[in-house]
């Protein structure tokens, strides 16, 4: 859209509400044309996602609360369409709260309602289901779904894995995934079968060898054991039963053995129960008569069974008599959740799985929903990760490693210092027998600081350094960027200097040899972490125009090979030429919430400004409180707990280059719209930015 055809739009749509106090979100180009061109207009400021002081374009950047005192009434969201609707979500529950409008440049009125559902399962908690418990004499409880659950998707998922496994270890090609299920199927028809005689059908309609049957039961069993963990809330209500002194029986329609499924109990810390029946060892279902049986067992006692299918659970026991209690599975809990939406983006075994991991944490508790509107809850740092920020570092690990998995004479350089965990989840990756051929990485100290002022060689790269923006005094820039000291450098007068550049260029002599004092002692590290002439050299970089990897191309006299999260667009033509592949663009969902994960994917020191005499790192001072440096560690530990669990069901050959599967749909589940984050130190997380000499409020686009 051309300039005149942008204002155009913008005058017919706002000219009318030109009075009103109004707001622009967004720093972009727009919004810098729309100030100067609409003088008249009362726009009482601008807001941006990180930014909340300081101005541009003459107007100041307000934080939430300056908007409030102002009484604005109404936002206009100056972005592109995608990103437009990213922001929407983001500031839709402060605009609703404090009855502002909210538009898109383009004057259409955006919703600003918040997701709200409502289903009467959201009245159903922990203290309800133990109330009703205390009236009954006998406890039944259903047992897959409900003490266990799978982190899967749905159980056929179980066979996928298998399936895929199967096929890469043994060759084995007998459409597994959909035999199976229809050799249990064929049976069910006739009778009650357990897990020998599914696999023995199974052998017959496909020709499998005994030793082939005998790898697949025991590999099914051992996929199954790895994916199945307890639903810990449903723990507690079984233990408060039995301190109740209740009878406790549980009751599965099940192929497996009661002694298998006996000991996954046992390994879930469910013991005690005084009957646990397996409807194959019956040959009777709880649709058919494994109910009836059990009111025999227990006689003339008041039972309550707690299961979560509508079917064979509830309508079941009704017909039996028994009374209930429905809890929901996982999965049902996502469809009737903010979430359902995730399960129109699914396209492959890879989405079920990071689904399926998803719902197993944040509806692990059946209760989960209670009181929520539809949303999940969530309070740790590791759960943070897990949730949120795993899948799409997992994704794009998983696709970094597939691009390079061939170049056996490359070494990855894990820029400091959001290569840190990228670097630390890498070398998992990398033990993995079927990944051992990726290229060795190393973390690599570096810094846009260190970079620029080791590359300073001439009054040019002095200049081409100042594109870079830096909040501050200019003599705050020559000590801060260019490390003079107080005695190196000159009182800024405008009555003597005209520009910033003519007066950081009349510290030329002192920047310079400051640079190749600081080029010399950076150079000696470098040389010092044994890299061989003959080795390509790939550098990575979590988002960035490419600074350091242009000086660090420069200062090394390579072609560097940059692999990013995502590039950042630049008018630097020199930036411009580099060689960078990012599976993700600046108009996604990772574009707009970029900050939030580069303050997690940190190390625990601060940023390297240099090297000493000895060749040990110097760093800035450490601003980050002891507090927040323990939050990033809670998050780091669920980022890589999921990604220890995932990688032993995918790895580097189960993702195509192409395919970076939902990692954004989860990290857009972090607003407010979807979730509700109860964690203090998410809330007022602040980065220090010692390069622009900023303070970016992380959570500032996650206004609750």
């Amino acid at each position: 859209m051309s300039d005149i055809i942008f204002l155009n739009t913008f005058k017919e749509n706002f000219e009318k509400f030109k009075n009103k106090r109004m707001v622009i979100y967004g720093l972009s180009y727009g919004t810098k044309i729309i100030l100067e061109n609409f003088p008249d207009f009362n726009i009482c400021g601008l807001m941006d996602g990180y930014r909340t002081d300081g101005s541009i374009y003459g107007k100041k950047i307000l934080s939430y609360q300056e908007v409030i005192a102002l009484q604005t009434e109404m936002i206009i969201i100056v972005a592109r369409p995608n990103i437009t609707e990213l922001i929407r979500n983001r500031i839709a529950v402060f605009c609703k709260k404090n009855g502002i409008g909210l538009f898109s440049a383009d004057g259409k009125k955006l919703n600003i309602e918040v997701n709200k559902l409502d289903n009467e399962y959201f009245s159903i908690n922990r203290e309800i289901l133990q109330n009703k418990i205390d009236t009954y004499d006998v406890i039944s409880f259903d047992i897959f779904d409900t003490l266990l659950m799978r982190k899967t998707l749905q159980p056929k998922d179980i066979f996928s894995l298998v399936e895929e496994r199967a096929t890469r270890e043994k060759n084995i090609q007998c459409d597994f995934e959909n035999n199976r299920i229809l050799a249990e199927q064929n049976l069910l028809a006739s009778f009650i079968p357990n897990y020998l005689q599914i696999y023995n059908e199974l052998q017959f309609m496909t020709g499998i060898s005994e030793d082939e049957k005998e790898y697949l039961m025991d590999l099914e069993l051992q996929i199954e054991s790895q994916m199945l963990i307890p639903r810990k809330e449903m723990v507690q209500v079984f233990d408060y039963a039995k301190s109740r002194n209740k009878k406790i029986y549980l009751i599965s329609d099940m192929y497996l053995s009661s002694d298998w499924i006996g000991n996954q109990l046992k390994k879930a810390g469910i013991s005690g129960y005084d009957g646990l029946m397996i409807s194959n060892e019956y040959s009777t279902s709880k649709g058919q008569n494994l109910f009836s049986i059990f009111i025999r067992k227990v006689k003339n006692k008041k039972i309550l069974h707690i299961g979560d299918s509508e079917a064979f659970d509830i309508v079941a026991a009704q017909r039996n008599g028994i009374d209930n209690f429905r809890i929901l599975s996982a999965y049902d809990m996502l469809q009737i959740s903010v979430y359902k939406e995730v399960l129109y983006e699914i396209a492959d075994l890879t989405g079920r799985l990071q689904v399926g991991y998803f719902i197993s944490r944040i509806f692990n508790s059946p209760f989960a929903l209670f009181e929520s509107e539809g949303k999940g809850k969530v309070k740790t740092g590791r759960d943070i990760g897990y949730l949120y920020m795993a899948p799409i570092v997992t994704d794009f690990i998983l696709w970094f490693a597939n691009k390079i998995k061939y170049k056996q004479n490359a070494r990855v350089l894990f820029s400091a210092r959001d290569g840190y965990l990228i670097d630390k989840l890498y070398g998992i990756l990398r033990d993995k027998e079927s990944s051992k051929k990726i290229p060795e990485g190393l973390y690599f100290l570096t810094s846009r600081i260190l970079c620029i002022s080791a590359s300073l060689f001439d009054e040019n790269d002095i200049l081409w350094s100042l594109n870079n923006a830096f909040s501050g005094s200019p003599e705050e820039l020559l000590k801060k960027r260019y490390f003079l000291s107080e005695g190196e450098i000159e009182y800024f007068d405008p009555n003597i200097y005209s520009s910033i550049s003519q007066y950081i260029l009349a510290h030329k002599k002192a920047i310079l040899s400051k640079s190749a004092e600081i080029r010399e002692k950076y150079m000696e590290y470098i040389s010092g972490l044994g890299l061989n002439s003959d080795d390509e050299l790939i550098f990575f970089d979590f988002v960035s125009t490419g600074t350091c990897q242009l000086c660090l191309s420069r200062l090394l006299n390579v072609d560097l090979k940059g692999y990013y999260f995502y590039r950042f667009n630049t008018i630097d033509i020199a930036k411009q030429k580099l060689v960078i592949e990012a599976p993700y663009t600046s108009e996604g969902i990772l574009a707009a919430n970029s900050l939030l994960l580069e303050c997690i994917l940190t190390s625990f020191v601060p940023t390297v400004k240099g090297f000493d005499s000895l060749g040990e790192p110097v760093y800035l001072e450490e601003r980050r409180t002891a507090e927040e440096l323990c939050y990033i560690k809670d998050v780091q530990d669920g980022i890589e707990e999921y990604f220890e669990d995932f990688i032993k069901f995918r790895d580097v050959n189960d993702l195509d280059t192409k395919d970076i599967s939902l990692g954004e749909v989860f990290l857009k589940f972090i607003t407010p719209q979807y979730s509700a984050i109860r964690n203090n130190i998410f809330k007022t997380y602040i980065i220090d930015d010692e390069f622009h000499n900023e303070n970016l409020h992380v959570s500032n686009i996650y206004q609750y």
